[in-house]
């Protein structure tokens, strides 16, 4: 296959770029000018450096010219905040953004399309008492985007939407997600304090084989909630906390009430500042304190997904982290 992956340099896309190589396709890389540290860019790769959204109709025509097959793992997640209304970012880059790019896919007789979501949008659906498109922007735009995704669907056009769960590794040269945990967590001086709830969760690796299986596989469009492992935050946290060997410290969970009233402070500081996050604090507690768990189906074995240690990449993910921390490690 000739293969466009967009965000090729970012923690989903240089996995998927280096093990589509591997598997002998032809890939392109379109990345933001901003790089990894130290990134080494693999053999084989043309990487394109350039922002999409100041790309011209032509130029992009351009870059999927020969293409038959497109990844998308671009866009903003939960972590951005701005200026309020902080929707209207989340609209152009999660939603705006991937129709342009699937109608000109399309024109450029792309043939399938992978798009890399969050499990946060197969909650949405299955649990919509929690109304979590109305509370929260990210949400919000992941929603509207997948209903993008499936008005495009089409004989001929396929475009699948993986909806990962957290995933869990590192990139050399990219800040952890989880990196503000770990700094938070050996900072604490007698104890260390976790949420309650759990997540499904996979590896680096494992998101990396989920979009060289929706590529290669007989995969129809359509959703596909993406997790392999169920865990609770108390158990993540006994990881970290022993991976930073901090093994002599307790671990005591946050009451739910604490939680909120630690978002209604943040969400407090937001509004006298005018600026918005992707979640909204105070509704969000409601979710963190669920077991997120994907249901036991077939989708890891559809798309191919092989086990994998995702607890030792939680360790590195702390290790990592701390040579950040200490300055012994740069990272974007």
């Amino acid at each position: 296959m000739n293969i466009l992956v967009i965000g090729g340099t970012g923690f989903i896309g240089d996995q998927a770029v280096r093990m589509l190589l591997e598997q002998g396709h032809r890939v392109k890389a379109l990345a933001l000018p901003k790089l990894p540290v130290d990134y080494a860019q693999p053999e084989g790769l043309e990487l394109i450096q350039n922002d999409i959204s100041e790309l011209s109709e032509n130029a992009l025509a351009a870059i999927l010219g020969g293409c038959d097959t497109l990844v998308y793992a671009a866009g903003i997640d939960e972590r951005v905040d701005g200026k309020a209304p902080i929707y209207d970012l989340y609209q152009m880059h999660n939603v705006e953004m991937v129709k342009r790019i699937l109608q000109a896919a399309k024109a450029a007789g792309v043939k399938k399309a992978v798009i890399c979501g969050s499990y946060y949008t197969y909650f949405e659906r299955t649990m919509p008492e929690l109304k979590l498109a109305k509370w929260h922007p990210y949400v919000r735009s992941l929603a509207e985007q997948e209903r993008v995704c499936l008005a495009e669907n089409e004989p001929g056009f396929s475009v699948i939407v993986l909806e990962f769960s957290p995933i869990v590794g590192v990139q050399e040269g990219r800040k952890p997600s989880w990196f503000y945990m770990v700094d938070s967590f050996s900072n604490m001086k007698k104890e260390i304090v976790y949420s309650g709830g759990g997540i499904s969760l996979l590896t680096r690796r494992q998101a990396g084989e989920a979009v060289v299986g929706a590529l290669e596989g007989e995969v129809e469009g359509g959703c596909y909630p993406v997790g392999k492992y169920k865990e609770s935050w108390s158990h993540i946290a006994k990881i970290m906390r022993d991976a930073l060997q901090l093994s002599d410290r307790k671990l005591r969970l946050i009451p739910k009430f604490m939680y909120t009233a630690g978002g209604k402070r943040l969400k407090k500081v937001q509004r006298r500042n005018g600026y918005e996050s992707g979640f909204d604090m105070v509704k969000y507690t409601d979710i963190h304190y669920l077991n997120k768990y994907l249901p036991e189906d077939a989708t890891a074995d559809l798309l191919g997904i092989t086990e994998d240690d995702y607890e030792a990449e939680i360790q590195n993910i702390v290790i990592y982290s701390m040579k950040l921390l200490s300055h012994k490690k740069k990272a974007i």
